[in-house]
């Protein structure tokens, strides 16, 4: 009778972990295949960034899926859309536009974001005679004017605008360019100098731990851009945990003197946190004025994104709710950036008046879709 030789236990676990692994590799392979098949694909559309904090990240493509189902691509300068020539064309008069989520517009396609429609109209309407426009959006959803300035002095200036559009809203602006309120510690900032004037606070930006997320963190979303697989978990982390960890969060409020968005974006300063968010937002309005001013000899233009209660379409609604916060109306803020812009020689394009007229003839929230 042969004598039979047991294999030895390290032998057996190094198939044992052959077998898993192959096994694992084919089965993500089909997982894989599947997903492209399907056409999944929910890319990192973002990146830590060296200037601005974060940015969109170039040569990203796939669908974004939050208010909407849109396809989104970026280009290979950071810029949603087909590729464009950073220098200028002859008989091109450039209009670069800043802001955040409501200029980036990533819940409607391309060719409904305000941009284009507005550079379509320009064109057959009141272009200049010989000139062709082109509107080029810098959006950036989270951003303020201070990362919005950053973005026009690092990125926007190399595509020599002609004119600089900055949107504004006020549900998140005055928070975004306020270090003392806002919950982002490795965003870049202006505070005040010792003179009154702005200074640029990278304090939290040249740090080993920002290093560290622009090194690895960017490295991870390398990796995750070529397999779908991977942006089924990013996804689901980003759906569960950081939509978990942020209702957390604003459900713990506010530290006490510290205003709520909601307030600011419709009434009066109340404290000393209001004021001081009024005061660093209207100096960097003045600096953005100076520095759009020197770069395009034309002075900066304000478009202001009115806040939701400003435009519910039932005007029932909205009185109830302002009298809930003891207002009489929602135009507080556009009517001091009107004052302001006047007197610094800002072009001011005030929307509160066109888009309530809009919710009441259409009877739609402007500010909101249904979440898929």
């Amino acid at each position: 009778m042969a004598e039979t030789t047991e294999i030895p236990f390290a032998r057996k676990l190094a198939l044992w972990c052959l077998a898993l692994g192959v096994s694992s590799f084919f089965g993500l392979a089909l997982v894989e295949i599947g997903l492209r098949l399907v056409d999944y694909s929910r890319p990192p559309f973002y990146r830590f960034d060296a200037n601005t904090g974060t940015s969109h990240r170039p040569n990203a493509e796939g669908w974004y899926e939050r208010e909407d189902l849109i396809r989104i691509r970026i280009n290979s300068n950071g810029l949603r859309g087909p590729e464009i020539p950073i220098a200028k064309p002859p008989g091109v008069f450039r209009v670069v536009v800043l802001g955040d989520s409501f200029a980036e517009g990533f819940q409607v396609t391309y060719e409904a974001r305000f941009s284009k429609v507005m550079e379509e109209a320009i064109a057959s309407a009141c272009a200049p005679p010989g000139r062709r426009v082109e509107v080029l959006n810098f959006g950036v959803s989270g951003y303020g004017q201070a990362r919005e300035l950053l973005m026009l002095r690092h990125y926007a200036k190399a595509y020599a605008p002609d004119l600089v559009l900055v949107l504004f809203h006020g549900g998140n602006d005055f928070r975004n360019n306020s270090k003392e309120m806002e919950r982002a510690p490795f965003n870049p900032y202006f505070v005040f100098g010792p003179d009154g004037r702005l200074v640029l606070d990278r304090s939290k930006m040249d740090t080993p731990e920002f290093a560290a997320k622009l090194r690895w963190s960017n490295l991870r979303n390398d990796i995750v851009v070529r397999f779908r697989f991977l942006q089924v978990l990013q996804d689901y982390y980003e759906r569960t945990i950081i939509q978990r960890e942020t209702a957390a969060a604003e459900a713990a409020g506010i530290a006490p003197g510290v205003t709520t968005v909601r307030t600011i974006s419709v009434a009066p300063p109340g404290n000393d946190v209001e004021v001081r968010a009024w005061d660093l937002t209207e100096a960097h309005f003045r600096l953005f004025h100076e520095e759009a001013k020197a770069m395009t000899g034309r002075p900066l233009w304000v478009a202001n994104v009115p806040p939701a209660l400003a435009t519910l379409p039932d005007r029932a609604e909205r009185a109830r709710q302002l009298a809930a916060i003891g207002l009489e109306h929602a135009d507080y803020v556009e009517r001091r950036l009107g004052e302001f812009f006047a007197k610094e020689g800002i072009v001011f394009v005030p929307l509160t008046d066109p888009l309530r007229a809009a919710a009441a003839r259409t009877g739609r929230d402007l500010h909101h879709f249904e979440y898929r």
